[in-house]
């Protein structure tokens, strides 16, 4: 989606002035900000016909979308929730307004994927007309709760403790051409559900007929308005792996109220779509009538180089947004809901998010140096380092105070006296005052 990585980091290898660390860090460390395009588009487009209306809000994404399709598998993923609701799940004609336009970019088969939060997606499928789908277009209907799972750690659970949780590694796979096809709805956590939470909480495993689902853990192990803090932290620090290449929101029709099942329709008659989801659903919330910044976790993403959140970084291509705005009704847990936004910084209990930290994993002859890359949601004061086996430090890569961002830097196995280290498994450690986060690097001579 954006400006390739590892040609940003060998521009950057030569390192930046005005940062301090240990002896090599000017030769063998380099640290720049941000990664996320200057600007995005998104564009919006209104109508009486909802396929027509999505055809229409995605034709002028087609060169776009046929070059980050390439050579990989096209997944759409829709928002179901459940069987027993029409109104909550993504129509079919959406799908198919959709698929008109993928069928001008390939003959290749589409796969429509789905893992809603309570019932069975095959079943889901039946019950919302896909299964038409596979007749009219090469299309296949996958159930993602089905495919194979991978564990990631540190998801924030309501006692504070940390755990693991299963995602689904399908949404994952960046070989995947993953397009978030939603519709704006409020919802009773966390005020509202467009195309990044579409992605982000479809990812948890649901095991069908099972009480267990590593969905409630993403609230932090149970699913009330006052967990909506929870959550939000949790869908950030997950985000930066579950960022769809195309989002597309269909707001034909919306749902207002309690919402994301139990609310009632809001005929609505607008689409985006967009390749920054991040741009696309601050738009959307904003059709909504709601403040974006009610939905901390897009700010947060927006911050950490994600994608554009703030609208002075946003050209909307469509009619003026001023005429479309609807005031959605909140649900009745909408105050709670809130309640904790504006102390996030700084008050007893509302720490910060955790900031991402994604490694190459590597440090070899063959390989070159490992990548290290973290986004910050705030500002605040961060430390990285790399300590051994005996959780001594090794390196101090950086230590000052950082804006929010999202920063990329190189260690070539080096200590802080510029001797390459030993052979073996190390540490990444990032600290700010509230979170620490860590990761492997391994070392081969």
């Amino acid at each position: 989606m954006y400006t390739s990585r590892r040609k940003f980091l060998r521009d950057i290898l030569v390192g930046s002035a005005g940062l301090t660390g240990g002896f090599s860090f000017f030769r063998h460390q380099g640290i720049a900000r941000p990664l996320k395009p200057p600007s995005s588009t998104v564009y919006f487009r209104t109508g009486s016909d909802r396929r027509q209306m999505i055809y229409d809000v995605l034709s002028p994404l087609e060169d776009k979308i046929r070059a980050g399709v390439g050579n990989r598998q096209i997944i759409i993923k829709p928002n179901f929730v459940t069987s027993r609701t029409a109104l909550c799940a993504s129509h079919v004609d959406a799908a198919r307004g959709v698929l008109d336009v993928l069928k001008q970019i390939t003959d290749r088969p589409i796969i429509i994927a789905e893992s809603p939060a309570s019932g069975d997606a095959l079943h889901c499928f039946d019950v919302y007309g896909y299964q038409v789908l596979t007749k009219e277009y090469s299309v296949r209907l996958v159930d993602l709760n089905a495919e194979p799972t991978v564990k990631i750690g540190n998801i924030l659970q309501s006692d504070n403790s940390k755990a693991d949780v299963r995602f689904i590694k399908t949404l994952l796979d960046k070989s995947n051409y993953i397009i978030s096809l939603s519709l704006p709805k409020t919802h009773d956590t966390v005020v509202a559900t467009l195309t990044t939470k579409n992605m982000i909480m479809a990812s948890p495993l649901r095991l069908a007929g099972s009480k267990s689902s590593d969905k409630v853990k993403m609230h932090g192990g149970r699913i009330v308005p006052e967990e909506g803090e929870i959550l939000t932290k949790n869908m950030f620090y997950v985000a930066d792996r579950l960022i769809p290449d195309l989002a597309v929101l269909d707001g034909f029709e919306g749902m207002e109220g309690n919402g994301p099942v139990r609310g009632t329709a809001v005929e609505h008659r607008v689409a985006l779509a967009g390749t920054d989801c991040i741009a696309v659903d601050a738009i959307g919330i904003k059709l909504m009538g709601f403040d974006p910044h009610h939905l901390p976790y897009l700010g947060w993403c927006g911050n950490g180089g994600l994608g554009n959140f703030n609208e002075e970084n946003i050209h909307v291509d469509g009619p003026k947004l001023d005429g479309f705005i609807k005031k959605y009704k909140p649900a009745d847990t909408f105050q709670t809901q809130i309640d904790w936004i504006g102390n996030i910084e700084g008050a007893s209990g509302h720490h910060p998010p955790s900031p991402h930290l994604r490694l190459s994993g590597v440090v070899s002859s063959r390989s070159g140096p490992a990548e290290i890359e973290f986004s910050l949601p705030l500002a605040v004061y961060a430390k990285l380092q790399i300590v051994d086996s005996r959780r001594q430090r090794v390196s101090k890569l950086l230590s000052r105070r950082l804006k929010e961002g999202h920063y990329s830097m190189i260690w070539d196995g080096r200590d802080d006296y510029g001797s390459r280290v030993p052979a073996g498994s190390y540490t990444v450690q990032l600290q700010t005052e509230h979170n620490v986060v860590q990761g492997k690097i391994s070392v081969f001579g």
